[in-house]
């Protein structure tokens, strides 16, 4: 993705780097402005009229307390922040209770050209969506997060063995993974997997889980769920990565 389609960028004088951001707004990321030298070839941008804070260091954002007020299969905590500008503000956060990563994974076998996906009932929209394969990185359970993507490649697609390649850029943060959203802890981890093969004795899936395997899925078939929006975002993200590294 090229910094020119995101036309007009605000740009900091004292801190051009960092400020723009895949998918995370200041936590992601980021394309770092200042590697490229000049900044004219890659559109119009302005100069800073910001306020300076906005481009102050993450650590300049200080977590002053946190305070669970619900605990379930999911978590919810007011996270009170001190601000650069010495203001303090309360948020209520989203997380789990034992971990915040999850995994999605998009299986490709090349031999055929096609993806497996799955279709899966999603109790928040009450509805059954397309999707890739995901689940959450449980300590206990899963000894790292590829071990996890692997289990769940097994339990939900019934696929085992093949190469297994992240799709998140690697960079200095790039281990942490896609954030969620602004209020949340959770992060994503993606990944292709590729010429898996069918497991002769498949583990079983979830008791809450309402799963349907759909095998031979073409590339142009996967974009068309994707922009009909017959997807969840995550999932969609996924997607997109994916269709991105077999682009190249």
């Amino acid at each position: 993705i090229g910094l020119e389609s995101y036309g007009e960028v605000a740009c900091c004088d004292n801190r051009r780097e960092d400020i723009l951001s895949m998918w995370g707004g200041f936590i992601g990321n980021p394309f770092r402005i200042a590697d490229y030298g000049g900044l004219s070839r890659f559109g119009r941008f302005n100069r800073c009229i910001l306020p300076r804070w906005v481009c102050s260091s993450y650590s300049d954002f200080t977590i002053e307390s946190d305070t669970e007020v619900y605990r379930g299969y999911r978590s919810v905590f007011q996270r009170r922040v001190r601000y650069p500008s010495g203001e303090s503000f309360t948020f209520d956060i989203v997380g789990r209770p034992h971990g915040d990563s999850s995994v999605f994974v998009f299986p490709f076998c090349r031999r055929s050209r096609s993806a497996t996906l799955i279709k899966e009932y999603n109790p928040g929209g009450n509805g059954v969506l397309y999707g890739v394969i995901a689940g959450f990185v449980e300590m206990g359970k899963h000894t790292s997060i590829v071990d996890a993507a692997r289990r769940e490649l097994a339990e939900e697609a019934n696929l085992i063995g093949g190469q297994l390649i992240p799709l998140q850029r690697q960079t200095d943060s790039s281990s942490a993974g896609y954030l969620k959203d602004k209020y949340s802890t959770d992060r994503f981890h993606m990944f292709l997997a590729l010429d898996s093969e069918l497991d002769p004795s498949p583990p079983q899936q979830d008791p809450e889980e309402f799963i349907e395997i759909v095998r031979g899925v073409s590339l142009d078939q996967v974009r068309t769920l994707v922009f009909n929006g017959q997807m969840n975002v995550p999932c969609s993200l996924a997607c997109l990565l994916a269709l991105e590294h077999l682009r190249t």
